[in-house]
């Protein structure tokens, strides 16, 4: 078949189901010899085939070719009621306390949970949770155990989530500890054995006066004797290489964490060597018999001093490396616990933004009367660290309401509602949470007018704006006036902007602030909306905005600035929508070109004959032909006039809907 809808376009209708329409079994069991009807069996695979082909459409919409799902086919609307709601700030749980739907506590040092109902907690949060009162959040425990363990795990203890030869901070701390006690020990083993080696050398000393005084190969003894002083010179030598390797152990321990089973062994070692050091230069005492033995002894202790020296200095080195290894570790440890604390504090980041109510089909407020003004349903507001639930019905606190004047509406921490000037600056502590308009003249609020942060006009100003019948747009409450380039929003008593009163260029079209164009041009129009994030009414739109007014009725005289004038407001609260200036739309037509013209104000020419450029609604002198339906389509985009002006307009957005 040839059925294949764009996949960009939602198929319609749902994929068919395929039931089969004819039974070839029957047909060739009561006919084996004649072929398979070949109708039913067309009909039978172009009913499969559109099944296929309508189902494939239909997962071209939520899948991508790699199997992925389909880039922004996820929204709000597909989320479960658990992932779009915020909470508050956790707090520890306590017995005995009043607690509102929404409200968390954090129970056993780290499991999070959200309150499911108002209660008045009991004695034990089990019975409590038994009692479905709360739902489990999120669960910290993996990660502040994790933290503690990198902290303080017991010495030579791994850390479980470490690799089995990483230890906690603390480990390595004691060990750093142990390691500057066995330096210090190596040093004194070291200044032990330098006394013995100069022990040695007395008793060398001793030897030789021996030998002298023996009358038995008096000049071999003198030569032994030689030969003593010099190694116990050497054995001194070593001795002081033995300290000064014990300085440095010392130092690298100070400065680092190093490897204390090493150091001890060391320290065993050269304590052992000392103890056979003076050992030795006590036989060497006792065994003046013979100045050969003497000196024979002087020199094998010399040689162990020698010895134990040059194992104190690789014993040294061991540490230094020891230490290397133990501040990476450290570092390691420190990073894995600053990595814990971060993912806490991510997830406690989480409800900072939060605004939601319980039916997002409407505005956040309703006025039961044009001077009151009240919460239409169920609101949950973040305001600075605080969740607040505002009970629906609950009041806005109005000042003296003045016509024609927008007002912002404010939460406070405590779920107190006030509604200020949006001209005056915003109350102290408290969140911008939406607004409003009051009707010029009459007075009384514009119940079209309310927004809030969700359920708001797209244009990055929500002031003086009017929500269509239609749900689908927001229209300015004013005329265009000469500065809306600078406001971005319409405004009541200001001059009208048009060929005789032209507009200030936006800083986006390279304006300063002052500068206006040298028209009221379609151009122009097109160019103040852009710049206040807005667009041009079309023919449609223009009709929905105006209806309500009185039909085929004019001002009478150019009204000069923006106002209310009786029977020119429509339904929705848009003023002198009719009547009063014609205004440009957003449609543009124009038939084959037959050569350039030089109507784009010097940004390009146009290769288009008789382009055209709708006005709607009828200026002051039009009387009978006004209305809401009323349209003009005999100018060009580059005409301008000094019954032309404007009106912006702004899609609609709800961030919640269907909620």
């Amino acid at each position: 078949m040839a059925y294949q809808r764009d996949p960009n376009t939602i198929p319609s209708p749902l994929p068919a189901d395929y039931d089969p329409q004819f039974d070839f079994s029957a047909f060739q069991a009561d006919n084996p010899l004649t072929p398979l009807p070949a109708i039913p069996l067309d009909n039978e695979f172009n009913a499969l085939d559109q099944a296929m082909d309508e189902t494939q459409s239909r997962l071209r919409l939520i899948q991508r070719d790699d199997g992925a799902l389909q880039n922004q086919s996820v929204g709000l609307d597909q989320l479960k009621t658990e992932a779009r709601i915020g909470v508050n700030a956790p707090e520890d749980w306590e017995a005995a306390k009043a607690y509102a739907v929404n409200e968390s506590v954090i129970v056993d040092g780290g499991t999070w949970y959200v309150a499911l109902q108002s209660h008045i907690s009991t004695a034990d949060f089990a019975d409590d949770l038994t009692a479905d009162r709360w739902r489990l959040l999120i669960d910290l425990v993996p990660f502040t155990t994790e933290a503690k363990n990198w902290a303080s795990r017991a010495e030579d203890d791994p850390v479980p989530e470490g690799n089995g030869t990483q230890f906690s901070a603390l480990h390595h701390a004691e060990k750093t500890l142990a390691s500057k006690n066995a330096a210090s020990a190596s040093e004194i083993n070291a200044l032990a054995s330098e006394n013995a080696a100069s022990a040695s050398e007395i008793n060398a000393l001793a030897s030789k006066n021996a030998a002298s005084a023996s009358e038995i190969n008096a000049l071999a003894s003198k030569n032994a004797a030689g030969n003593s002083a010099d190694s116990a010179l050497i054995s001194k030598n070593a001795a002081g290489n033995s300290a000064a390797a014990a300085l440095v152990s010392k130092n690298a321990a100070s400065a680092s964490e190093i490897n204390a089973l090493a150091s001890k062994n060391a320290a065993g070692i050269s304590k052992n060597a000392a103890g056979i050091s003076e050992t030795n230069a006590a036989n060497s005492a006792a065994s003046i018999t013979g100045a050969e033995a003497a000196s024979a002894i002087s020199a094998a202790a010399a040689l162990v001093s020698e010895n134990a020296a040059a194992v104190s200095e690789g014993n040294a080195a061991n540490s230094e490396n020891a230490a290397s290894t133990s501040e990476n570790n450290a570092a390691s440890s420190e990073a894995n616990a600053a990595a814990s604390a971060a993912a806490v504090a991510t997830v406690a980041a989480v409800t900072a933004t939060v605004f939601i109510k319980s039916d997002g089909s409407q505005p956040a407020w309703t006025a039961p009367t044009s001077t009151t003004l009240e919460t239409a349903s169920v609101i949950g507001v973040v305001v600075g660290e605080t969740v607040v639930n505002i009970p629906a019905g609950t009041a806005v606190t109005l000042p003296a309401l003045t016509g024609g004047t927008d007002y912002t509406i404010y939460a406070s921490d405590a779920g107190a509602l006030q509604a200020v000037d949006a001209d005056s600056a915003a109350p102290a502590n408290e969140r911008l949470a939406g607004g409003f308009h009051v009707y010029a003249g009459s007075g009384g609020i514009n119940p079209r007018s309310l927004w809030d942060l969700n359920w708001r006009p797209a244009a990055q100003n929500p002031r003086a704006m009017a929500l269509s019948p239609s749900g689908q747009m927001w229209g300015d409450i004013y005329l265009m006036d000469t500065a809306y380039a600078n406001s971005g929003y319409s405004r009541q008593n200001t001059t009208i902007a048009d060929d005789g009163n032209r507009p200030i260029i936006p800083a986006a079209y390279g304006g300063n602030g002052s500068s206006v164009y040298g028209s009221m041009s379609w151009w122009v129009a097109v160019d103040l909306a852009t710049a206040a994030g807005k667009r041009l009414p079309f023919y449609q739109e223009f009709t929905a905005l105006a209806y309500g007014v009185v039909e085929r009725q004019a001002v009478g005289t150019d009204p000069g600035t923006t106002q209310h004038q009786a029977g020119h407001r429509s339904a929705c609260g848009c003023e002198q929508i009719t009547g009063a200036m014609w205004q440009w739309g957003a449609d543009i037509a124009a038939t084959a070109g037959t050569s350039w013209s030089n109507i784009a104000e010097g940004r390009g020419d146009v290769y288009a004959s008789n382009i055209k450029s709708p006005l709607f609604g009828a200026n002051w002198s039009r009387g009978s032909n006004a209305g809401s339906r009323a349209s003009l389509w005999v100018y060009a985009p580059s005409d301008s006039n000094s019954v032309f002006s404007a009106r912006g307009v702004s899609d609609h957005t709800n961030l919640q809907a269907e909620r």
